[in-house]
C-alpha cells in the first residue's frame, strides 16, 4: 500500500510541474531597421531583421507599417500604345499635370482635379517622327515650362506651358535633356553623340549654335545621361563621368572626374540624398 501512496505521491507532482502556467515575459524592441532577410536561417538573421514580410514597410523611426495599394484611375485603355515616357509637372501657381509620351507618336497630359489626377488623358500635340518602345522621352523644368524631348536623336525637343505646345528655335537634335544654372542643356544628337548643347542664358527656347562643349569625341563611346546635382552638370558617358561647373558658356570649366566607369543608359542614374546611384 506504501508504494502505491509513494507512486500517486510521484504522478502528482510531476503532473503538477507540467501544468504550471508559464511566466512570460515582455520584451520591447523598436529597432526594425534591418528589414528583410530570407538568405539566412531564422535563427541566424539580427535582433532588427525579418526573414519574412508580407505587405510591409518600415518607417524612418524603425516601426512597422502596412504597405499602401494601388488603385487604378481609370479602368479603361485611355490612349491605345505604350507610354515611353510620363513626367510629373507643377508650375509655380500651383496647377499640376501628368505629362506622357506615347508610342503611337502622341504627346498627352491628364489635369488634376481635387488633388488627385482625374484619370483621362487629352492629347496635346502628335510627334512627325515614329516613335518605338526603346525610344524613351526624357524630361525637364525650367522657367516654369515643361522640356519634353521624344528620344529619338534625329528630332529636337518641344516644350510645354500648361496651355500650348511650342518649340525651340534653334534647339539641336537630342535624346536626352537637363535643366541647371539658367541654361536648358540637350545631348543625343545622332550625328554628334559626344557633343552637349546649351540654350542661351535664361533663355530656353533660344539656342545658338556656337554654344556647344564637345565631349571626348571619336573616344568610342558617347553621351549616354546628362544631370544637374552637387551644383554642376554631370555628363556619363560609356566608360567616364565628367563635371561641367561655371554658371554661363564664358566661364564654363569641363572636367574628366572618373574614367574607366561610366554607364550606358541614361534611366540607369538617379540623384538621391546629394549622391548619384547609376548602374
Amino acid at each position: 500500500m506504501k508504494k502505491w501512496s509513494l507512486a500517486l505521491l510521484v504522478i502528482l507532482f510531476v503532473c503538477g510541474v507540467a501544468t504550471a502556467e508559464t511566466k512570460w515575459v515582455p520584451f520591447h524592441y523598436f529597432n526594425n531597421s534591418g528589414g528583410l532577410n530570407d538568405g539566412f536561417s531564422d535563427t541566424s538573421i539580427a535582433d532588427n531583421e525579418a526573414s519574412d514580410l508580407q505587405n510591409a514597410i518600415f518607417s524612418v523611426g524603425g516601426d512597422i507599417k502596412k504597405r499602401q495599394g494601388f488603385s487604378r484611375i481609370n479602368p479603361n485603355s485611355i490612349i491605345s500604345g505604350a507610354v515611353t515616357g510620363i513626367s510629373f509637372y507643377k508650375q509655380s501657381d500651383g496647377d499640376r499635370f501628368l505629362v506622357g509620351v506615347f508610342d503611337n507618336q502622341i504627346l498627352a497630359k491628364m489635369d488634376y482635379s481635387a488633388g488627385s489626377p482625374d484619370g483621362i488623358f487629352d492629347m496635346l500635340s502628335q510627334f512627325p517622327n515614329d516613335i518605338t518602345q526603346n525610344d524613351l522621352a526624357d524630361f525637364a523644368v525650367g522657367e516654369d515650362i515643361l522640356i519634353i524631348e521624344d528620344g529619338i536623336g534625329t528630332t529636337p525637343p518641344r516644350t510645354y506651358n500648361g496651355s500650348t505646345v511650342g518649340f525651340m528655335s534653334g534647339a539641336p537634335n537630342a535624346t536626352m535633356v537637363a535643366y541647371h544654372k539658367l541654361h536648358a542643356f540637350a545631348a543625343g544628337d545622332s550625328e554628334n553623340p559626344s557633343r552637349l548643347y546649351a540654350s542661351n542664358l535664361g533663355a530656353i527656347n533660344t539656342w545658338t549654335a556656337a554654344d556647344t562643349i564637345d565631349v571626348e569625341t571619336n573616344d568610342g563611346s558617347i553621351i549616354r545621361d546628362i544631370e544637374p546635382g552637387l551644383d554642376a552638370l554631370y555628363i556619363w558617358k560609356d566608360k567616364s563621368i565628367w563635371r561641367l561647373s561655371g554658371t554661363d558658356k564664358d566661364n564654363f570649366i569641363l572636367e574628366r572626374m572618373v574614367e574607366g566607369i561610366g554607364t550606358l543608359s541614361r534611366r540607369s542614374v538617379a540623384s538621391i540624398e546629394n549622391k548619384f546611384l547609376f548602374v
